[in-house]
């Protein structure tokens, strides 16, 4: 049988005899894999089946003897070249462009795949490959040579869990995932777990990462990751808080507010007045509250835990207010606070939106992104808001100058001198009363 690998490539799978050494009345038969590039034969795999016949019960190709040990082998061979067959199908899943790549694929997983035994001098090597190349395994290797923060580790944890998923607890090493596999796994998890296309890729690209890594450590030669897996991250649309709406929200009073819808609106006001993400505002420790002795100020001083990028922000009185009333609500021990989980605070968020009538989306997002959208529509610098939100990249602050109005010319000198990564104050918009 004939088959394409690409449109250069393809490898012929053929059943062939000969002659067993000594004994000029039985056949030894191999499968021959024969690759050639443009037509011209370039390079040739010998698989062994381990089986052999009379030469009167073969011709051409095929068994022709009717005794119960001819039919048995009959089955056999079939069974091999319908293995051989898959095998070759799986090659070009995995879309390798060259004949040598070929040929390594070949020569290390043909017997093992076919015949079920290992290459002479490998069953160790193989033993060692099927512990080695778990998608888990790689995983774990792949985040220990990572610094990334708790949220991110368990997204790509939970890459594992949907392959597992996927394959039904089954998952082959990764040397045996193709390229057909990640397309149907792409497919089943945009079905069955139905999210915003920028989740969908963000997931898939942890994926391939793992496999690029695989790569690179020399694991494997090829990446089965079709070209356009993860597709395009989209640019979405960021919502933010008007003033009336964050004020719809501090005009609810505490008393009609449970302890921890209590906790949940000083923490989203704090994240609104500082820019913080919530992670970080839950991290916040002791240590992180500065105080500036020539300039008697209060300030915010951090390493972000998404980039581990230091961060300061200087309180103004409104903030300095929220954050007491926030200790005083939820006091932690090492930490400032003693604050819920992302999933809780966000469910109580949007609870808090809801009772204010807020049609908005809040998130925790939203508020980080309506602090930037204020900062600049209340003359801040961007280079500044960069250095206050955190940010590696000065590009990524950018969007909040598309995003906002008008852009910011000027900067208090005296703050600027606070600290080696100064911030302009807050210019905001809560000139009303904090405590409700």
């Amino acid at each position: 049988m004939n088959i394409s690998i690409n449109n250069r490539i393809t490898i012929d799978v053929t059943l062939v005899a000969k002659k067993k050494k000594g004994d000029t009345t039985m056949y030894d038969l191999y499968i021959y894999f024969t690759i050639n590039e443009g037509g011209i034969y370039q390079q040739r795999c010998t698989l062994s089946t381990g089986i052999d016949i009379l030469v009167s019960e073969y011709n051409n190709g095929k068994v022709v003897g009717r005794s119960v040990k001819a039919k048995q082998k009959e089955t056999r061979l079939n069974e091999y070249l319908t293995a051989a067959a898959m095998l070759v199908e799986d090659l070009r899943a995995k879309k390798i462009k060259t004949c040598s790549e070929l040929k390594f694929e070949i020569d290390q997983n043909a017997r093992q795949r076919i015949t079920g035994k290992v290459a002479r001098g490998f069953k160790q090597d193989a033993i060692s490959r099927l512990e080695s190349l778990t998608y888990k395994r790689i995983l774990d290797k792949y985040l220990s040579n990572k610094q990334l923060q708790k949220d991110r580790k368990r997204n790509y944890f939970r890459t594992e869990k949907l392959l597992n998923e996927y394959f039904k607890n089954d998952v082959p090493t990764i040397d045996q995932i193709t390229g057909e596999d990640m397309e149907d796994f792409k497919k089943w998890f945009s079905k069955t777990y139905p999210q915003t296309d920028n989740s969908i890729n963000t997931y898939l690209a942890m994926v391939s990462a793992i496999f690029k890594f695989a790569v690179k450590s020399k694991l494997i030669q090829v990446s089965p990751i079709p070209t356009g897996f993860t597709g395009g991250f989209v640019k979405g649309k960021r919502d933010v808080l008007s003033t009336n709406e964050i004020l719809a929200i501090m005009a609810i009073e505490d008393s009609n507010l449970s302890h921890g819808l209590q906790v949940a609106k000083y923490c989203l006001l704090l994240q609104v007045l500082t820019g913080m993400g919530y992670s970080d505002v839950k991290s916040l420790r002791h240590d992180n509250l500065k105080f500036n002795q020539d300039f008697k100020r209060k300030y915010i001083q951090k390493n972000r835990n998404k980039t581990s990028v230091e961060f300061t922000v200087i309180e103004s009185s409104q903030c300095t207010l929220v954050l007491d009333k926030l200790r005083s609500l939820s006091i932690g021990e090492d930490l400032v606070f003693n604050l819920p989980t992302i999933e809780n605070i966000s469910r109580l968020y949007k609870k808090l939106a809801k009772m204010a009538g807020i049609t908005t989306n809040v998130s925790t997002y939203t508020l980080r992104h309506t602090f930037a959208v204020d900062y600049m529509e209340n003359d801040g610098r961007i280079e500044d808001l960069s250095k206050c939100l955190g940010h590696k990249d000065l590009k990524t602050t950018q969007i909040y100058g598309e995003i906002s109005q008008k852009r910011a010319i000027s900067f208090i000198e005296v703050l600027r001198k606070i600290s080696s990564n100064p911030v302009q104050e807050k210019v905001s918009f809560f000139n009303t009363k904090i405590i409700g």
